[in-house]
């Protein structure tokens, strides 16, 4: 094992105490989308074999977001930063 290390940090506390990284997500092949676009426009995935219905993404997002506010209770949670790799139409 060996130690690398880094001409420039992974990341950055701003002014306002936002954390930004010096290496963006990863962009490739990915559109960004807004939470109200993920729940109104794209349709609930499915189990192949079954046909049955899972868990939305926009549903996922939104129950993640509502236990980080309850369990962090008091400190600012930043609005999720969606990218998908394709539109599931329906």
């Amino acid at each position: 094992m060996e130690l690398i290390t880094l001409e420039k940090p992974l990341f950055e506390v701003e002014d306002a105490g936002v954390i930004s990284t010096s290496k963006p997500f990863i962009e490739a092949n990915t559109q960004e989308a807004s939470l109200s676009d993920l729940t109104e426009r794209h349709i609930i995935p499915v189990y192949v074999a079954t046909n049955t219905p899972l868990i939305s993404h926009g549903d996922f997002i939104e129950t993640l977001q509502e236990v980080a506010e309850n369990y962090f209770h008091g400190e600012a949670i930043l609005k999720p930063s969606i990218r998908i790799s394709h539109p599931v139409k329906g």
